[in-house]
């Protein structure tokens, strides 16, 4: 049973929440980009170079983190 159980969360931790928020962050983009082109009616490149950014400044807070040994214990980061 203990085999199940942690099986389960295995899955869990390593491929279905990185995937949800996967997800989540390509949905965030084109909604993003759907309301900038709706509202001005062109589109904006500089939207991209955003969500890059904001990307990297997670990775590192994130980097930061596992070098303080600091972590959420449910979901490895």
């Amino acid at each position: 049973m203990v085999d199940y159980l942690n099986s389960i969360f295995l899955l869990l931790n390593y491929l279905i929440v990185p995937g949800i928020a996967y997800a989540c962050q390509l949905a965030l983009g084109a909604l993003g980009v759907t309301l900038i082109f709706s509202v001005l009616r062109f589109s904006n490149i500089a939207f991209g170079e955003m969500m890059s950014s904001g990307t990297m400044f997670t990775i590192f807070i994130i980097w930061g983190m596992q070098a303080m040994d600091m972590s959420f214990r449910p979901v490895p980061s």
